[in-house]
């Protein structure tokens, strides 16, 4: 896949960007480049200087492109996410359930924007720590259960038919449930009970092991138009029961 390029800037534009590199608290790696300025503080030492560009993400994947071909990779034996940070002066990064941690202009979050963003999540994204995802959020295994959970809402008062994301879903049988060894011996007859009136009674049944269970699953349809959607799910859950009789 081609990589996104930052467009070159013209006279005027672009906004000024903090990239901070963190060099830990173990400071031996090359000599200080003449645009960057060495500090210190908790997290040890570090390396700060400015970048222009159009908008947080082509600061994002510029720093990320220099850190790439940088011999300082090779020295820290990190990955970008680990190290690298870009202020967010323009509020750019902004919190909304279904946002990507791998987008550019979500990562190399600053310390306080991280904390901000995940506090907002409440649990469904969280801090990376391993970087084995890129990122420096992550999502958790709620955010997954809640997507699966949300991702398809019931057209109400209507058979079949749920949305998601603007387009329509039949829910449907997909594999029959299958039974093995049951019987159903139907004797019907009649007996006049103490009060006078009759009773019809049947008995001897035994219903059979499940060999196969049922499955069902949502089949995507193609029309976006809901009341041909609906026509459509009715006609395909039909064809679906009709399916299993026969080969029954």
């Amino acid at each position: 896949m081609r990589r996104h390029r930052p467009e070159k800037l013209k006279k005027g534009e672009g906004r000024d960007y903090e990239i901070r590199v963190n060099l830990g608290e173990d400071y031996k790696v090359p000599s200080r480049p003449s645009k960057w300025r060495l500090g210190f503080d908790e997290r040890g030492a570090y390396w700060t200087r400015f970048e222009k560009q159009r908008n947080r993400a082509d600061a994002c994947r510029k720093i990320s492109d220099w850190y790439s071909n940088s011999p300082l990779k090779k020295v820290l034996g990190k990955k970008s996410d680990e190290v690298l940070e870009v202020k967010d002066h323009y509020n750019e990064v902004v919190y909304y359930p279904a946002m990507i941690p791998s987008q550019a202009k979500n990562k190399f979050l600053p310390q306080d924007k991280l904390a901000e963003i995940v506090k907002l999540s409440k649990g469904i994204l969280e801090k990376n720590v391993d970087f084995v995802k890129s990122g420096s959020f992550i999502r958790t295994k709620e955010f997954y259960y809640k997507r699966n959970r949300e991702r398809y809402i019931k057209v109400p008062d209507v058979p079949y038919v749920y949305e998601s994301f603007g387009r329509y879903y039949a829910h449907t049988q997909v594999v029959p449930q299958k039974r093995e060894g049951g019987y159903n011996n139907i004797n019907w007859r009649c007996v006049r009970k103490s009060n006078g009136e009759f009773a019809s009674t049947a008995s001897d049944h035994k219903r059979g092991k499940i060999v196969q269970q049922a499955k069902r699953s949502m089949i995507k349809l193609k029309h976006t138009n809901l009341q041909k959607a609906v026509k459509e799910a009715i006609k395909l859950v039909e064809e679906k029961s009709n399916t299993y009789r026969e080969s029954n």
